[in-house]
Order: C-alpha cells, then structure tokens, then sequence
C-alpha cells in the first residue's frame, strides 16, 4: 500500500466555496505548485506525491546525495500506470468536494481500508463540521475538562456574529485589542486583527465584504502571546486518538506561518524555562485535549492528522498560561510536517525553517550561496547540520522553503 500525497493549502477556501469545481486565485496556485514539494518529507520514498512543479530532477538529486529518498512525483494521470498492482491511500493536505473530483479517477485503485473511512466520501454536514465554529465549541468542551489545571487557561468564549450591529456592539464594549476570523480560510488567511484603532471604515469594508461572502464571523479578544505552538494529533477512522507530539513555531501579526522549530534550539530553549512552567505541563495539556477529542466523536466527519494551535501567554495578572485550542485544525499542517522531518534528521539536531516569497531568480541565487556556505554534515547516517532547501533551487521559484539546522 502507498500513500498518493497532494498539496492543498487552500483546502478551507474551496470548503467555503462548496464546489467541485473551485480554483484558487493565481498567486495562491503558484505559492500550491511552488512548495508542493514540501510534502514529500511527510512521506517516505515508496509513496507518491502529486505536483507539476519542474526541477524535480535535481532537487531529488540533491537529497540522494544527503541520504535521503523521497517520493516519486507524479501527475493524477500518470499513477495508474505507475503503481502496477499496488493500492493507494490518498492523502491531501485537507479534504473538499474539489479533491473528490480530482482523485475520482483513482477510486479503483484505492486500498479497501480507504472506504472506511469518512474521508472516502464528501457529505454536506462536513462543510460546517470544517469551520471555525468547530473551534469554538471545542474551545469551550476543554475549557470545562481543564477546570482543574491551574497553568491552562481559556479565559474567553469567542462570538459568531452575522451582522455588522453584532460587531458594533462588540466593540463598544471596548475589549481592545481584538481579532477577527473568517469560518473558513486557507492556512494563515482569513484573519483581521482589531488593536490599537477602533472599527473604522478600513476594518468595517473588511468585515462587510467577509459577511457578504461567508455569512458569518468569529470574534476573539487578543491574548499576550509569548509562544505559539502545536499538538498534533492522529483521529483514526473507529474513533481511537494518538498524541503524537507538540511543535514550537512563530505566527504573524495575522496568523501566517513565519517559521517552525526543530528540536530545541538554545534561544527556544532558554525562552521556555523563563516560562517557569510546571514539569510535564506539555503531556498534561495533550492528555486534557486527548480526552476531548475522543468525546467529540470527530471521526464521524474525519480521519487524519490533526493540528491544535494553543499559545503560552501572559494573563492581566502577569502569570505565565497555557491557552492549548486557539484552534483545530481538521488536516495536515507544518507542525506535522515539522514531526516528519525527524525521521531524517539526527536527533540532536536543532534549528529552524521558514517559507519566504522571493522575486523572480532570487531564490536559486540565495539557495546556492547558502549551500555552499552550509553545506550538509552527517552523523551516524542523519542530517546533523547544514542548509536544506525543501523546495526546488531554480530560477521559476518565487517562494522558498529552507531549514538551517
């Protein structure tokens, strides 16, 4: 059995949009075909990934050499021909009616266990099961299983609105700073922050336009962040949950992805310990959100990994909290590619890695400078240190994705 890989950031965009046939804008098509190669390292080299993206060649020949093998890659048209007698689990960066569309071809070839799962067929209760109001109420579920845990905190509900009046009483309430949040939006999209300025004409066009296209919004105060971070999760198809690990990462001002920590580097790390958190206070933060996610029932709609966004922050008194559900995220995401990453790297390596938007040739001349400048180092078999591009190194690259370890 293989799994068939495919890149699809604005997989909650196309939710929204409950169509087969959505297509996201230009940019975001390019930003899909550009890092689509990422995903490879979430696989192992049996399985496939799909991509049209070009350099394939030498960017697989660079990872040879570093002693790593990754997936074939490969157009929906050409599997059939490739996989011979073998079965395949399809597994998208998030699921929609326009990833059944385009993996229709491939059913036939499908492993058996695939059709047990809830994945194998798209039904309309999904789309409100994949919004942000899932959130929410699992928000307020944990709120009520950690009432016994000093160090986690949840100290607000959010509020789904669907009128502007429903804003401007928000806000006359005067609960600076606050953030909005659209139901559905591709990873880091979606987001409007409220902070220093009131809800004025730039900020009411914005929320007007998003009521117009999604009916609703999600408002939320905004925490003292001093850390985000990830528990990442597995929901098998009979309803069993695995834990299985937490990510440190930082976020924008609106939500993107910035960069993604591996291992423990010592700026993390001393970072952490300033927290003065309790010892095994990251094990009984996933147990709580565990228990949860097995009364949820959430294998009903999906089976997968699954990525909780939670951050440490400071409360008005100055304690150091746990907030562990900012958000859910039904699919895959960059902290579980984060814990994929360790299966080809030492386990004593430490770093970082980010995606950028370069302009036109500027990322294989940054690449290659710094490929040579750091060039790859191995120990007992493992990357142990170096520069590793995780996406192509040619001129047609406009976003580049880098760790340095």
């Amino acid at each position: 059995m293989r799994k068939v890989f495919l890149f699809n950031p604005t997989s909650e965009m196309a939710v929204a949009n409950d169509t087969v046939s959505y297509t996201p804008p230009a940019f975001l098509r390019k930003f899909e075909k550009d890092v689509s190669l990422l995903l490879a390292f979430a696989g192992e080299s049996n399985d496939l990934l799909i991509t049209d993206n070009t350099g394939q060649k030498e960017f697989r020949e660079l990872w040879y050499e570093a002693g790593v093998g990754l997936p074939g890659f490969i157009s929906v048209e050409d599997i059939p021909g490739k996989i011979g007698n073998d079965s395949i689990v399809p597994v998208p960066w998030g699921w929609n009616k326009a990833v059944h569309k385009l993996l229709f071809t491939l059913k036939p070839f499908f492993d058996n266990s695939f059709f047990k799962s809830p994945n194998s067929e798209w039904q309309d209760s999904y789309r409100d099961a994949f919004s942000r109001e899932t959130s929410v109420r699992f928000m307020d579920d944990v709120r009520s299983a950690a009432s016994g845990h000093e160090f986690i905190s949840i100290p607000y509900t959010p509020m789904v609105v669907s009128s502007l009046k429903e804003i401007e009483e928000w806000n006359n309430k005067g609960k600076l700073p606050y953030v909005f949040k659209t139901p559905w939006s591709s990873s880091g999209r979606g987001l409007y922050p409220i902070t220093e300025e009131q809800f004025v004409k730039r900020s009411r066009i914005w929320a007007e336009s998003r009521l117009k296209q999604q009916k609703k919004l999600i408002i939320e105060p905004w925490l003292n962040k001093m850390q985000d971070l990830s528990f990442q999760f597995y929901i098998h198809a009979d309803g069993k949950v695995d834990f299985l690990g937490v990510n440190f990462f930082e976020a924008g001002r609106t939500g993107e992805f910035k960069k993604e920590y591996v291992g423990m580097p010592e700026e993390l790390k001393s970072r952490l310990a300033g927290f003065s958190l309790p010892d095994g206070w990251i094990e009984e933060s996933a147990s709580v959100l565990k228990d949860v996610l097995r009364r949820e029932g959430f294998h009903k709609f999906y089976s997968g990994p699954i990525g909780i966004d939670g951050i440490i922050f400071s409360d008005d008194l100055g304690k150091i909290k746990i907030h562990p559900c900012i958000e859910i995220n039904f699919r895959l995401n960059m902290g579980y590619v984060n814990l994929k990453l360790k299966d080809i790297l030492h386990p004593e390596a430490t770093g970082e890695w980010t995606i950028r938007q370069f302009k036109p040739g500027e990322w294989k001349k940054f690449a290659g400078d710094k490929i040579e400048e750091s060039p790859v180092r191995r120990v007992d078999g493992k990357i142990f240190k170096g520069f590793l591009p995780f996406v192509p190194v040619t001129d047609e690259q406009l976003y580049g994705v880098w760790g340095e370890i």
